[in-house]
This record gives C-alpha cells, sequence and structure tokens, in this order.
C-alpha cells in the first residue's frame, strides 16, 4: 500500500491537531516561569502538578465515554478549547488556588483528547478498509508529535527570553486553533454502535466498557504492560535526565542539547516502528525492544562520565519503537462502540502507576543511587514480557 493513502485531507487535519496540540513552547521553561514568576517551590510545583495528574485519571474514563457517545471530534474539539483558555490564563495569574483550578482545567482538557484521537485515526482508517495501515499512521502521528515538542523546546526557550508567560499565551492561541481544525474532521462511523448502545443508561455503560476491560486477558495484558513500560520511559528521557547529567557534571546550557537528540531519535523510532512491527510481527518487535531499552538502563549507571547520554538516546529509540506498536496492538483487541473509553483506560492506568511509581523512583535514586535504582528497573523489563505477553500470539502488519 503507497504512502500516499494516508495523504487524504482528513489524515492530514488530524496530523495537523496533533501537531498544535503538541507544540508545547513552555515545557523547557514551565518550572522556571513558576519559579521565577510565580515564586512556587519545587515542593509547591509538585502540589500543582498533583491536582493535574489526579483531575487527568478521574476525568479519562468519563472523557472515553463523552466520544464514544458523541462524536471522537467533538471530542477532541472540547479537549482543545478546555486548555486554550487554561494556558492563556496560567500566563496572568499568580494566586495559588487559581494556579491549581487552571492545572486541572488543562488536564481534563488533555482527557478528552487522549485516546480520541488514536480511536478517531483506526475508525477512519477501518471505515476506508485500511486498517492495515493504523500501524503506519500512528507511527507518522507519533513522530509529528515529537517534531512538534522538539521545535516547541526550541522555541518556547528563544520566546521566553521576551517574557517567560508568552509561551503559555502562544499555546492557548495554537490550542483554539487546533479545536477549529478538528470541527473540520470527518467522523467516521464507529462500528458495532446501535439504537440499543446509544442509549444505554450512561453508568451502565460505565460498568460494561470495565468488564470489557477486566474479563479479556489478551487487552489487559497489553494495557498493563504499556502502563508499565511507560514510567522507566519517562524518567530516563525525561524526569532524570537534569539531575543524573548534572551529578556527571554536566552544565545547565548543554541540557536543552541534550533533549534535542532525544527528542530526534523518539522521532526516527516512531517512523522505524512500522517497518519493525512489519519485519518481526507485534509480539516480538515489543519484546525485542523491551530487553533493549533494559540493557540501556543497566548500561547507564556504569558507563564513564558523559557516556550515558548514549543510553538515554536508546530508551528514547527503543521505546518510540515499541509505543506505536503497542497502541495497533491495544486497537486490534477492541471494537469501535467503546474504543475511546477503553483507550481512556489505557491513559488512566499510566497516570495511575506514573503517580504512584515516579516519586518511589525519585526517592530510591536518592537513597541509593542510580546503579542500584537501574538494576532494578532492568530486571523488571526483562520479567514484563514474560508475565504479559507469553502466551500472546505474533501479529504481523501485512
Amino acid at each position: 500500500m503507497k504512502n500516499h493513502a494516508l495523504l487524504d485531507s482528513n489524515m492530514l487535519m488530524i496530523f495537523i491537531y496533533s501537531f498544535f496540540t503538541k507544540f508545547h513552547l513552555w515545557l523547557p521553561i514551565y518550572v522556571l516561569y513558576l519559579q521565577q514568576v510565580r515564586g512556587l517551590s519545587l515542593a509547591t510545583i509538585g502540589i500543582v502538578e498533583g491536582f493535574g495528574w489526579v483531575a487527568a485519571a478521574l476525568a479519562e474514563i468519563p472523557a472515553g465515554i463523552v466520544a464514544d457517545r458523541f462524536g471522537r471530534t467533538r471530542s477532541l474539539v472540547m479537549g482543545a478549547l478546555l486548555m486554550a483558555p487554561a494556558m492563556i490564563l496560567y500566563a496572568y495569574t499568580g494566586w495559588f488556588p487559581i494556579l491549581c483550578l487552571l492545572q486541572i482545567v488543562w488536564s481534563v482538557g488533555g482527557s478528552f483528547i487522549s485516546g480520541a484521537d488514536q480511536a478517531l485515526l483506526y475508525d477512519y482508517l477501518h471505515e476506508k478498509g485500511k486498517e492495515n495501515l493504523f500501524s503506519k499512521a500512528v507511527s507518522y502521528q507519533l513522530a509529528m508529535m515529537r517534531i512538534a515538542t522538539a521545535f516547541a523546546g526550541i522555541i518556547g526557550g528563544w520566546l521566553a527570553t521576551y517574557s517567560l508567560g508568552l509561551p503559555f499565551i502562544i499555546c492557548g492561541i495554537l490550542s483554539f486553533v487546533a479545536g477549529c481544525v478538528a470541527s473540520f474532521i470527518k467522523e467516521p462511523k464507529q462500528s458495532g454502535v446501535g439504537t440499543n448502545k446509544e442509549h444505554e443508561p450512561l453508568i451502565h455503560f460505565i460498568f460494561s466498557t470495565s468488564r470489557k476491560v477486566w474479563k479479556r486477558k489478551s487487552l489487559r495484558n497489553v494495557l498493563l504492560y504499556s502502563a508499565i513500560l511507560a514510567v522507566p520511559a519517562f524518567c530516563f528521557t525525561f524526569l532524570f535526565v537534569s539531575p543524573f547529567l548534572h551529578e556527571k557534571g554536566m552544565t545547565i546550557e548543554w541540557l536543552g542539547i541534550v533533549f534535542i537528540f532525544i527528542q530526534s531519535t523518539s522521532i526516527l523510532g516512531s517512523v522505524v516502528s512500522y517497518h519493525m512491527e512489519k519485519r518481526l510481527g507485534g509480539t516480538a518487535t515489543v519484546i525485542l525492544f523491551t530487553v533493549m531499552m533494559a540493557l540501556s538502563i543497566f548500561m547507564l549507571p556504569l558507563l564513564p562520565e558523559l557516556s550515558g547520554i548514549i543510553c538515554m538516546i536508546l530508551i528514547s529509540f527503543f521505546y518510540s519503537i515499541i509505543e506505536p506498536v503497542l497502541i495497533n496492538m491495544t486497537n486490534q483487541r477492541i471494537s469501535g462502540n467503546s474504543r475511546s473509553t477503553l483507550l481512556s483506560y489505557s491513559s488512566m492506568i499510566k497516570t495511575i502507576i506514573l503517580a504512584v511509581l515516579v516519586p518511589f523512583f525519585g526517592k530510591l535514586a536518592e537513597d541509593v543511587g542510580y546503579p542500584i535504582l537501574c538494576t532494578l528497573i532492568s530486571v523488571v523489563l526483562i520479567v514484563l514480557p514474560l508475565v504479559f505477553l507469553r502466551k500472546e500470539k505474533d501479529t504481523a502488519t501485512l
């Protein structure tokens, strides 16, 4: 199947929407803004973030249900339009309760996007008879998101020299534009949706979709695998990067360059993911590169001086290959009428596991050091496929 099969107007609008909503100009200066402009301590910033994480976890399933019941495009519009004013007002308020409220609104808006975008992508390709291209499409979508994040990181730092609040304002405007773009995306007909399902009571719908997840072992295993794997990926490509490299003697001005390299390799990983899945099959691809991630994490604290940067870049590359494959495996196990809800379960599980394990890993890094922490995580990643994917059949893309 040729690449132009992915490049119709609807697909382009989905990719443009993804680019605008991931153009995080505020990312390199977020903590600095809250510290220097709003006078918050790191502990207080953690509280603000905590409100956002809890709100996101609580909103994931209701937001998924909204997307399934009322349409994916409406959910995308709602998410972007919720985030837009929250981002803009973030640049103007310094009162702690309002900052927490804006963080909640911002996070809830993100929940309306999470799951709905990939559900829309899958259902649209399914309607066109091209669902076999979903793995390639989601790889390109993730690459587009990472390109946006990489460019935004560079431009955001430059904008911050004029005003630390300016990146938030521009992101709010871009989020509003993204909402307008989403309103023009064609809504595909969701397979399996019938009249009875559309009028099913909301509470009953929540419980029925919950049962779908926990009764179907194959789906549950893939969701849990995705959620657990996201934790070391987040830690070693974002959270631990600055403190680890600072401990190794890297100066602050070089950290931005390292983040650009990490984002660049994640873009490359997203692009080659489809080809690896096609060649090896889904399950084999996930297992192989999970083991490669484990080895990279194990070697990270053992390499001399700043050579550990190579391991961080490899971790980013390997995870970016795995992520689209797991998304494809998840979509293959769910039906159209509850796709957004079940994908929202995945996001909710990730959020909860991140909220629990990230502080725990941070504490371990401080108390016992990176060598022991990296060894423990490596062992967990080696065992992970044996626990969750041992009986999974391979899913080569034809």
